[in-house]
């Protein structure tokens, strides 16, 4: 049984109090001092509370369930009539908690220095940001690709003589070394060995074998060492490398360190106080090959 009141244009001062649920059949809820309860002109996509003045635009708050879908209900509050997020609030918003996910676009911060000058950072002291410069000075400087640049000033940087293509470096103008520039000595092999033992890359594999990343020293690698006071023997003597042959003696290096009955090879005869000084030998001689890298 349903029952309807009407009291058209006649206030009543009592209460109307119902145990139970409340319908309005397609209805508003029109309250005291123009407050009311309406559903907007579609009838079931927004639920309007707060004063009505004939626009629901003037409604201080409006739920908003987008196609009937309640897991995107909008608040709509200080007369945001269209949302375009599921909260979007015209006015501040104050949380006491973490935000724990979502991005803020850097645009959004605030509270920071927006123009440090080139070459400055910024850093967070306490709750303060501020503009900080590099020690020494911030630099500046242009340079050309592929090419290392090089201090032309205490803080400004241009380019070098050095450029890199890939994997290779090329310097545009020689090289000055004031220390050792290049291979110098390293050790020797333990063993002692005649003048066939493979060829160069034999000799080569027996200096590595016994220092990794060794090779058999050259003359000119063993003046380097000299002249770069670098650690040689006390004494002994070692073959070395010496190149092609020289003069009209069979100076070949045994061959290419392929033979022991004819030809020479070269040593040196190491002597710390003075270097030592290099001599030439029959390839039948066996002696350890000093190894540089």
């Amino acid at each position: 049984m349903s029952y309807i009141m009407r009291s058209p244009n006649t206030s009543q001062p009592a209460f109307f109090n119902i145990t139970g649920d409340m319908k309005s059949d397609g209805g508003d809820l029109y309250l005291n001092s123009g407050k009311a309860i309406r559903v907007d002109s579609m009838g079931a996509t927004a639920l309007n509370i707060g004063n009505y003045l004939g626009n629901v635009g003037n409604f201080s708050l409006r739920l908003h369930a987008p196609d009937m879908a309640m897991s995107e209900l909008l608040f709509q509050q200080g007369g945001k009539t269209a949302p375009a997020y599921a909260l979007d609030v015209a006015g501040d918003v104050r949380w006491t908690g973490i935000l724990q996910g979502g991005f803020v676009p850097w645009a959004r911060l605030t509270g920071f220095p927006t123009a440090c000058p080139a070459g400055q950072y910024v850093s967070g002291v306490g709750g303060t940001l501020t503009c900080n410069t590099l020690a020494g000075g911030s630099l500046s400087g242009s340079g050309t690709v592929n090419t290392l640049p090089r201090f032309t000033g205490l803080t400004a940087l241009g380019d070098s003589i050095i450029t890199q293509t890939s994997g290779t470096i090329n310097v545009d103008g020689s090289i000055t070394a004031t220390g050792c520039f290049g291979a110098v000595y390293a050790g020797s092999t333990s063993a002692s060995y005649n003048g066939s033992q493979g060829g160069y890359r034999g000799v080569n594999t027996l200096c590595n074998t016994a220092i990794t990343g060794t090779h058999v020293c050259s003359t000119d690698e063993i003046m380097n060492s000299i002249r770069c006071n670098s650690i040689i023997p006390q004494d002994g003597s070692f073959w070395i490398v010496e190149g092609p042959p020289g003069y009209t003696a069979l100076a070949n290096d045994c061959v290419g360190w392929t033979n022991n009955t004819s030809g020479l090879g070269t040593y040196w005869d190491f002597d710390q106080g003075v270097g030592g000084v290099g001599w030439m030998t029959v390839c039948s001689s066996t002696l350890q090959f000093a190894c540089c890298k």
